[in-house]
């Protein structure tokens, strides 16, 4: 189904899945979201609760048929943002955007501060804002940032200078700020201290993964599943620790998932540590482990309790979770996850235009 207006299909570039809603960058530098609304998140100007179809209006009558309300569109909007966007992050309820001048811009849930700039933490905002607070003394310009991850209820900021900053939920000490151990919510970006410059970022459900340019993986958050790879279990650690991974790894890219963390190497190797199922285990481990793909990985992501590989010649494959039948492996599971990595089956539907089909 397609699920854009009739006027001038967009050609997407890329996608983030949250909560319940979905985020789609244009290859035009267009932002276009659908989804639940209900914080905002959408970014469209409006998070109007949806009325039941079995609610009576007031003359009385079923309401059965009217126009959609904004809280979840049947079609894709356009996010109301002045400049292009070059990268997108979708959380629990709250978006990221980093805009193509260095800017990064927030919308949606704020309960926790993740969208930051607002003394009154449980006030959401509709239409995205500019994540401010990360200028030094000397410096009145916002630094310009490099990319952005949206958590459960909290956001990574890394910029271009290989600093990282932190705001909003800090339960699990996911943060890694200093000074706000004790925490429980940060309003205002701080910096996450750390040696060395961090090239890449993930946010997780309550723990954060920071790769360096020496290509050493740092963790910091909850660690109930063993999911910062520290070869250890149960406790909150609220300042960065580096993760257990082989002497001569490598890593490339990182993935925070729900309760587990994955790994790719230079090489195309992918590592996993973490709860189980979505670990290639059925027990939780908490020293990383090579998943044996026979075939080398382009890509990877961790989502709530599976794992996602983009192999170099295309195929995907997964692992974890199935309940929903989100793996797309043509199998239902149950009472268990997949615990080996198995491919998705995908039978693209497709259409006479050749710049559009869906799956």
């Amino acid at each position: 189904m397609n699920t854009f207006p009739d006027y001038d299909l967009p050609r997407i570039k890329a996608v983030s899945a949250g909560g319940g809603f979905t985020l789609m960058l244009d290859e035009s530098g267009v932002v276009w979201s659908i989804g639940k609304n209900s914080s905002g998140q959408l970014g469209i100007g409006s998070r109007a609760v949806r009325k039941p179809l079995d609610q009576p209006d007031k003359a009385g009558k079923k309401k059965i048929e009217g126009k959609e309300p904004l809280d979840q569109p049947d079609k894709a909007g356009k996010m109301k943002l002045k400049g292009k966007v070059k990268a997108i992050s979708a959380g629990m309820s709250h978006s990221l955007l980093l805009l193509e001048n260095g800017e990064a811009w927030a919308v949606g849930h704020n309960g926790q501060g993740q969208c930051t700039q607002s003394e009154n933490k449980s006030e959401h905002t509709h239409t995205p804002r500019q994540i401010r607070g990360m200028a030094n003394a000397k410096e009145q310009k916002e630094p310009k940032v490099k990319d952005v991850s949206a958590g459960r209820y909290f956001s990574l900021i890394l910029l271009e200078n290989g600093d990282v900053w932190a705001v909003g939920d800090n339960t699990g000490g996911n943060l890694g700020i200093e000074g706000k151990e004790e925490s429980n919510c940060v309003l205002k970006p701080g910096k996450i201290n750390i040696d060395g410059k961090v090239k890449a970022i993930s946010a997780g459900h309550l723990h954060s993964l920071l790769l360096l340019e020496s290509g050493e993986v740092f963790a910091v958050g909850c660690n109930y599943y063993g999911q910062l790879g520290i070869e250890t279990t149960g406790e909150f650690y609220r300042f960065p620790v580096k993760m257990k991974m082989h002497p001569d790894a490598k890593v490339k890219a990182v993935s925070a998932g729900e309760h587990h963390s994955l790994m790719l190497e230079e090489n195309g190797d992918v590592w996993v540590v973490g709860s189980r199922g979505a670990n290639a285990s059925d027990r939780d481990t908490h020293t990383p482990v090579k998943i044996d793909m026979n075939a080398k990985v382009a890509a990877i992501s961790g989502c709530s309790a599976i794992s996602l590989m983009l192999l170099e010649n295309g195929e995907v494959w997964g692992m974890g979770y199935n309940i929903n039948k989100q793996l797309g492996i043509g199998k239902w599971t149950q009472t268990s996850s997949q615990i080996t990595p198995a491919k998705m089956q995908i039978n693209p539907y497709k259409k006479k235009s050749p710049s559009y089909f869906c799956w």
